[in-house]
């Protein structure tokens, strides 16, 4: 009858060749008749308490751990998207504002050495006496297509430009010297950059006296 409650350390039989007594007095039983490999009655019982059903809850812990890991990994992911995002439109918010900038300042170094007369008769395309659309991000002012009037800066690819807006004679600030009076003109410069889906508009005042 087979013994499967415990385990016996088998003992040597009579006559028994000098190897199966070395395997017996080390508690060493054949696992095969066929097979000469031997092992410990110790670790007989272990493979036995491992076939009934008792080292498997080792799966689901790992199933769990695993799921946890990728969870963890798929929330960096998405954080490390956003961040490339914000950083991307930080970048195209300043592009936008420098060049923005640079097409106003543009504008008034030309109204700084344009000469009085094209200044009283407003001869530039991009020197208004008024705007008739007070949004001044409105194509009107910025899309040559929808209006001839279209600012003449346009010298990065076709997204920045400038425009100036006369805003009357400065109050006190006529001054008469020698018979000959002089009035301080004011103006409103615009600069515009619109890139990457962003767009920055600057305003600058000026002031010059004829």
């Amino acid at each position: 009858m087979k013994n499967h409650g415990r385990c016996e350390e088998p003992r040597p039989k009579v006559g028994a060749s000098s190897n199966e007594k070395a395997s017996a007095s080390w508690g060493l039983t054949p696992l095969n008749p066929h097979i000469g490999h031997s092992l410990p009655c110790t670790a007989r019982g272990i493979l036995a308490f491992s076939h009934n059903g008792e080292g498997g809850t080792i799966l689901p812990i790992a199933l769990v751990l695993l799921l946890l890991l990728t969870m963890i990994g798929i929330a960096a992911t998405m954080t490390s998207e956003v961040e490339i995002r914000i950083a991307g439109n930080e970048v195209a918010y300043k592009e936008n504002l420098y060049f923005a900038e640079g097409s106003a300042m543009a504008g008034v170094q030309l109204l700084e050495e344009a000469d009085t007369s094209e200044l009283k008769d407003l001869l530039f395309v991009w020197l208004h006496s008024s705007l008739p659309d007070p949004n001044i991000s409105s194509n009107i002012y910025w899309n040559p297509d929808d209006n001839n009037e279209n600012p003449a800066f346009d010298g990065v690819k076709g997204y920045t430009g400038y425009m100036a807006v006369y805003q009357g004679i400065d109050p006190g600030g006529s001054l008469d010297i020698g018979g000959a009076t002089t009035n301080l003109h004011q103006y409103t410069i615009y600069g515009r950059s619109a890139q990457k889906n962003g767009e920055a508009i600057i305003e600058v005042g000026y002031k010059r006296r004829f």
